[in-house]
């Protein structure tokens, strides 16, 4: 687990946090990974100037919590898996919680920054789903609840290309302004419908 993950992790190259020059010679010092710069005789951590920068925990912990997370276990599975006699890595729920939170900015910040720098082109389908909490009742039907969002969805067709995008309107305006920003210019659209009889 250690080793696959390790060369996704830690980067090739990280500039000296002193001089800027880039670092390649990679050292496993106090269980985590430091570059050495020669000029400055000094060690830069590896997640230096990142998000992760104030990691308190032992790269293999670190590793193991990003594994665990990668394979969509609930933070509670997680420590009784890190708690294990056999893995021993003694983290608190708060230390599993905080990094799982700190993963999911990751991920948000991604996906975020791919929907505004990409385009879908060719033969788009386009369809949008309502989002709600059912409530239990006997009464004649009732309009969705404020607290429910519109979702709409773009798949370039034959592709695994798509984009999800939380709506609190689907109006016209909105709509267009999803499509003018997402989808380029001479694409044909196409707008899914599903009859239920």
């Amino acid at each position: 687990m250690e080793s696959s993950l390790k060369n996704v992790i830690i980067p090739s190259l990280k500039p000296c946090k002193k001089c800027g020059l880039f670092l390649f010679q990679i050292h496993f010092i106090n269980q985590n990974y430091h570059f050495y710069c020669g000029d400055c005789q000094i060690f830069t951590f590896w997640a230096c100037e990142t998000i992760i920068s104030k990691m308190m925990i032992p790269y293999s912990t670190f590793e193991k919590i990003i594994f665990l997370y990668l394979e969509n276990t609930p933070p509670t599975q997680a420590l009784k898996f890190l708690n294990y006699d056999f893995i021993k890595e003694e983290v608190s729920h708060n230390t599993v919680l905080k990094y799982y939170s700190l993963f999911n900015e990751i991920c948000i910040s991604f996906y975020e920054e791919e929907l505004r720098s990409k385009m879908l082109e060719g033969i788009i389908e386009l369809d949008e789903t309502h989002l709600f909490t059912e409530k239990k009742t006997y009464a004649d039907a009732r309009p969705y609840a404020l607290s429910s969002i519109w979702l709409v969805g773009m798949r370039k067709r034959e592709s695994k290309q798509f984009f999800i995008i939380p709506v609190e309107k689907r109006d016209e305006k909105t709509l267009i302004s999803i499509i003018l920003k997402h989808i380029k210019r001479k694409s044909t659209i196409i707008r899914i419908l599903i009859v239920v009889t």
